[in-house]
């Protein structure tokens, strides 16, 4: 989005490669968002080898030489199209929106391509979820050196994250927990744990939510927050419609109890 939008301004038209059937490596670099030269450096530095490129038929572009299927084309400036209800990876009809069109020129595949996909939910949740787990744990440690780990659930959709906490004074959770809340992207809902908890386990933190939460007084809300648009509970700051505001959730667990037995 921000390459279209800067040949946008430039009035140029965009050279674009969409590559089909690559190594996971590079789907995760582009699920950080990483772009640019120094990208291809970072998919072989997760590929443990350096990436095989050749140059596009059609334009001037690296693309992956061991790529199952590679379509090339360019996207010119006003070149747009409505997209009426388009599908959501969160499982809603998304609202309608304007999309750039790509003018394709060339296709290119390999005598028996494999064409590789998993779906808007698993590439736009499931695959950028370890990422996201790993930037946030490095963010929350340099503000709350006591975080242990973080979770956040693709089920979830992104929205939740589990924060593991080894509180040694009053108040690193709830330090932690807003510092999720403020860095995190998507996220809405923030729950701090214990270490004794195996967050990993959906039924673990389910048990801590229904042991240890005390909702009058674990709960608080940060109301008008921006969030995501495609998140169906979003509102506008007037709350009279949709918008991109959101109220975000911090849940710390303050009950301690003996634990007797492992609940997974």
């Amino acid at each position: 989005a921000a390459c279209v939008s800067a040949a946008a301004e430039e009035g140029k038209p965009l050279d674009v490669a969409l590559v089909i059937g690559m190594h996971p490596a590079f789907y995760f670099s582009a699920a950080v968002g990483a772009d640019g030269p120094e990208s291809l450096g970072r998919i072989g530095s997760l590929m443990g080898e350096s990436l095989s490129v050749t140059r596009s038929l059609a334009g001037d572009l690296p693309v992956p030489a061991q790529a199952e299927i590679v379509i090339e084309g360019s996207i010119s400036p006003g070149d747009v199209r409505t997209l009426r209800a388009p599908a959501s990876p969160i499982g809603y009809e998304g609202r309608e929106r304007i999309a750039p069109v790509l003018r394709v020129s060339a296709l290119t595949r390999r005598e028996d391509a494999v064409f590789q996909a998993a779906g808007i939910f698993g590439e736009r949740l499931f695959l950028p979820t370890p990422i996201r787990e790993a930037q946030a744990l490095e963010i929350l440690r340099a503000a709350v050196p006591a975080v242990v780990d973080v979770r956040i659930p693709a089920v979830s959709n992104g929205y939740h994250a589990y924060v593991k906490v080894n509180q040694k004074r009053m108040g690193e959770a709830k330090k932690a927990i807003l510092a999720a809340l403020g860095t995190i992207p998507g996220v809405k809902t923030v729950f701090a744990v214990d270490t004794d908890v195996a967050m990993e386990v959906d039924r673990e933190v389910l048990w801590v939510l229904a042991t240890r939460v005390v909702a009058d007084r674990d709960l608080f809300m940060v109301p008008g927050v921006l969030g995501e648009s495609e998140d169906p509970t979003s509102y506008e700051i007037t709350r009279r419609g949709r918008g991109g505001m959101v109220t975000r959730l911090g849940i710390e667990p303050r009950t301690r109890r003996l634990r007797v037995c492992c609940s997974a």
